[in-house]
């Protein structure tokens, strides 16, 4: 995944893309832009991964760490 799929690509087209490595390669551009200090990009990748997360809620697709499918809240 590179920032222009996160740009151009919704969180859904992400997760059909990408499948359940999504929020791990998310999370991993999220650390490139910290380290090259770039805060607006951490932001535009932050809101994306957020997205990703709802939707993988909603889909039942639970992720390592969230709530088990059925258990959100």
């Amino acid at each position: 995944m590179a920032l222009r799929d996160v740009a151009v690509l919704s969180g859904e087209e992400l997760l059909l893309r990408f499948g359940a490595s999504t929020p791990q390669q998310l999370i991993d551009l999220i650390v490139a832009a910290i380290r090259k200090g770039d805060d607006d990009e951490v932001a535009a990748i932050d809101g994306r991964l957020r997205e990703v997360e709802r939707l993988a809620r909603r889909q039942g697709a639970g992720l390592p760490g969230g709530a088990p499918p059925g258990r959100e809240g």
